[in-house]
């Protein structure tokens, strides 16, 4: 079908333009914003309508390479600025409050447009004189007017005007110092547009003679944003030829942008020289490192230090930002009880428990009173006694929530915000629409959306096109309408494409047009991962299309990278995945590899190398080169597919093995993907045993397996026929708390399949059906291969968010598993005895209804 995959790409790519085609700012980064923690009890915005929560879902974790359905993709680390640490106790930090735009007349407007038509690069005294216009002189002279339309020229008619009125203001005699240079690039800053700012501060080098600190550092943070790393000696050498001195923000900034890029020696060395420098390291630094330290992973001597600081700060912005670095790492690792442990340690409870925020927070509407789990209950990992938690906080919490898809824990969350008077943001508004797509409550979170349109009704017609039915009041809490952010957008935008695929997507970037809203790096990433994951478009198509988008002025990412090495190494394995019940993989690869051009790690692909796709290699190439060119390094997630390359499509677990050391000696904390991915290797060359020990080395280092892991396992064993050994792993998972998906349960059955056990197949598959959706009573008595066939569709539905096992549950579930393997063992048993008898085993080898290989 070339000719639909063709029109896709064309429809894809004309919409992506309407809107990703002015995009410039590659960055998405998180808002911390200090504020107190009240205890009054003044309930800011209603509660939900109807208290009725259904049951709270987890998802499904899958490849670290894959974009959840239900999860935005978001960069590691928080400006500075935003973090209320950018200033250090000096002006660098000014935010350019004292500038007001101040609007000139129509008159002295229509000179300036008609002068810089005519002059678009340079205008000189001689050309105003030329053109009678010297009428305008006195307002760019004026020591406040100048400034201010200059400002109202960058807001309303774009930089280009603004930096050329700046110019022509210099040669009329206005002399703007340094510091309103710097307030100029702060009001850029809040505007995230980061190629400005060195565009400013170039212009303000050239236009004084000199620069300042403030201009390097600002220029400095803008690479950091856009992003183009530089190494430590190049940013220090620039200083030095300027002729300035470098600030402890300078080194917190380089510090900031090693830790962004995966780069802990050079991070190291940046804070090396700043002690150098006679600057200590003090609290702020951990509160630097804590806010970009994401990208590499918890690791037990930043914890410590952590600790060490909020136990001994007296700077609230300090142990705010502290505090949200800390809970977001743990939240990463999924150590949600670790959050509740730390916070306890700190904070202090209050002695009578009704005084606690939210305490006094009773269901409604007749909601349940069932006890809830205390590691999820707010009031016992909010702070009483200090007030540093702020609304970053709870949004931390929210999106951890969101991704879970644990719907009643969050609204116990924004009770808790109303209790403590934390005013809901944009971010909080995002969570929140996320989590309603996610747990099937899309009218909610339209609902939501609409709010923050409110002032854009064309916006808001558009939304019915969504689903949207504004007669049916929400369920759901909805907090008090924000301005329209992009990150709002790109939570409609994976609801919308998960429930009307492209034409969601148009009726979304129309949306965004109405309401002025720019796409980011992370709108084109959520749009590849659904080619990629709902129509599994090929790697060339995936290519092309990020191609074309760079050649709009769109900067590729390493999350962009990402997608495009997942679909090259989903191809590439096609070759080698088993098919069916009755396949077994090919222990080595048949093709021969093209030579790396770069095996190095830290290359932003990690070293990764694909047999016999050259083509797709010279495709790829203009992306990775602009990732080198700007010194990106790979991270964790492309270590993660260099293992699984190396171990699973290569069977060379060496290989495997020195890639997850390298990663390691890097800084590079390794989490549950990178153990799967070791598992998986393993697996496939039939070592169990290696398999099994490295599962319980994950589980020693404090990462919890997942239904995906347990699976691999499981696979495992049924591809050398051992079901009593599978059964086992199956139990091991449901004693965790883990819900068997439509893979778990397909790999178990196998395990029964393989040993030719088929009408124990049969009756395992009837018999757990239930886990997943109800069994039809026509499949009652079809053949197996119509079960499997059937079952397996199930995926589709049931692959998003998968939620933990109650306790209710999870004793069933047990009891059926006991059934099984005693079933098993009388089978077992049975089979032993009539072969010793000398007659063939009627029960295990009984011929099925059908027994051709079963489709994968």
């Amino acid at each position: 079908m070339p000719w639909r995959v063709g029109r896709d790409l064309r429809q894809l790519s004309q919409a992506a333009h309407r809107v990703l085609e002015r995009v410039h700012i590659p960055h998405h980064s998180l808002c911390v914003i200090a504020q107190p923690l009240h205890s009054t009890r003044r309930v800011l915005w209603p509660p939900a309508v109807a208290f009725k929560l259904k049951h709270s879902h987890a998802p499904t974790v899958e490849n670290a390479s894959h974009l959840r359905e239900n999860q935005v993709p978001q960069e590691p680390g928080v400006p500075l600025s935003q973090a209320g640490l950018r200033t250090d106790g000096s002006q660098e930090g000014a935010d350019g409050s004292d500038l007001e735009p101040l609007a000139p007349s129509a008159e002295v407007l229509s000179a300036l447009s008609g002068l810089f038509a005519q002059h678009p690069t340079r205008c000189t005294v001689a050309d105003l004189r030329s053109s009678r216009t010297q009428y305008i002189v006195p307002v760019l002279r004026h020591p406040h007017h100048g400034p201010g339309l200059v400002l109202y020229l960058l807001e309303s008619r774009g930089l280009d005007l603004a930096l050329w009125t700046l110019k022509l203001a210099s040669e009329v005699g206005q002399k703007f110092p340094a510091t309103f240079y710097g307030q100029l690039a702060a009001w850029l800053t809040t505007r995230k547009r980061w190629r400005d700012v060195l565009r400013v501060t170039l212009f303000a080098r050239k236009s004084l003679g000199h620069t300042t600190t403030s201009l390097l550092n600002w220029r400095l943070q803008a690479l950091m944003e856009i992003p183009r790393y530089v190494s430590v000696g190049e940013a220090l050498a620039l200083f030095e030829k300027e002729g300035v001195t470098p600030s402890r923000l300078t080194y917190h900034l380089l510090v900031s942008m090693h830790l962004r890029n995966c780069d802990l020696p050079s991070a190291l060395a940046a804070i090396g020289a700043m002690e150098s420098a006679g600057i200590p390291v003090t609290s702020k630094t951990t509160a630097v490192v804590m806010l970009n330290y994401r990208s590499l992973g918890l690791t037990p001597s930043i914890k410590a230090q952590a600790l060490d600081v909020l136990r001994t700060t007296s700077n609230d912005q300090v142990a705010t930002a502290v505090l949200n670095g800390l809970v977001q790492l743990m939240l990463d690792a999924g150590d949600m009880h670790g959050v509740v442990a730390i916070l306890s340690s700190l904070m202090q409870a209050p002695e009578d428990p009704s005084s606690a925020p939210g305490a006094d927070s009773i269901p409604e509407d007749g909601a349940s009173n069932d006890k809830i789990d205390p590691a999820l209950t707010p009031s016992t990992f909010l702070p009483h006694r200090r007030n540093v938690a702020n609304v970053a906080t709870y949004n931390i919490l929210l999106e951890y929530l969101a991704n879970q898809g644990d719907l009643s824990h969050a609204v116990r969350v924004l009770q808790e915000m109303r209790a403590a008077e934390i005013l809901p943001n944009s971010r909080t508004a995002a969570a929140l629409a996320r989590l309603y797509f996610a747990t099937g409550h899309a009218n909610d979170a339209l609902h939501l959306v609409a709010g923050t349109l409110v002032n854009f009704p064309a916006a808001v017609s558009v939304l019915p096109h969504l689903g949207y039915t504004a007669s049916i009041p929400p369920e759901q809490p909805i907090p008090p309408p924000t301005p329209p952010t992009i990150e709002i957008f790109n939570s409609l935008l994976l609801g919308a494409l998960k429930d009307r695929g492209l034409e969601g997507l148009y009726a979304v970037l129309s949306m965004m047009q109405v309401a002025e809203v720019e796409a980011d790096a992370t709108t084109l990433t959520i749009l590849l991962s659904y080619k990629h994951r709902r129509e599994f478009a090929s790697p060339r198509e995936l290519i092309k299309i990020v191609r074309l988008l760079m050649s709009s002025g769109v900067t590729p990412t390493m999350q962009h990278l990402h997608i495009l090495l997942s679909s090259l190494l989903r191809q590439e394995r096609e070759g080698t995945r088993a098919r069916g019940w009755h396949v077994y993989p090919s222990a080595t690869s048949d093709s021969v590899a093209e030579q790396p051009a770069c095996t190095a790690y830290s290359h932003p692909t990690a070293g990764i190398t694909f047999h016999t796709r050259r083509k797709h290699s010279n495709l790829l190439r203009p992306v990775v080169q602009s990732l080198t060119d700007r010194g990106v390094q790979s991270d964790r997630v492309t270590f993660g597919m260099r293992i699984k390359q190396d171990g699973v499509v290569k069977h060379d677990m060496e290989a495997a093995i020195q890639a997850f050391r390298a990663m390691v000696d890097s800084g590079l904390q390794p989490n549950i993907y990178h153990y799967a991915a070791l598992i998986e290797g393993y697996v496939e060359a039939g070592d169990m045993e290696a398999a099994t020990n490295t599962l319980r080395t994950a589980r020693a280092a404090g990462l919890q397996p997942n239904v995906t892991v347990y699976t691999i396992i499981i696979f495992g064993y049924a591809r050398l026929a051992r079901p009593g050994q599978a059964i086992k792993a199956f139990r091991d998972m449901v004693a965790q708390g883990i819900r068997p998906d439509v893979p778990a349960i397909d790999a178990l059955v196998s395990a029964f399949f393989r040993a030719k056990a088929y009408g124990m197949a049969r009756r395992v598959l009837l018999r757990l059906w239930p886990q997943i959706a109800p069994l039809e009573d026509n499949l009652l008595e079809a053949p197996l291969r119509e079960l499997a066939v059937t079952f397996r569709q199930l995926h589709v539905d049931n692959e998003d968010i998968r939620e933990r096992l109650t306790s209710e549950e999870k004793c069933a579930l047990r009891s059926t598993i006991r059934k099984i393997a005693k079933r098993w063992t009388d089978v077992t048993y049975k089979g032993l005895k009539a072969r010793r008898m000398g007659s063939a085993s009627h029960v295990v080898t009984r011929t099925p209804k059908y027994t051709k290989p079963l489709g994968g």
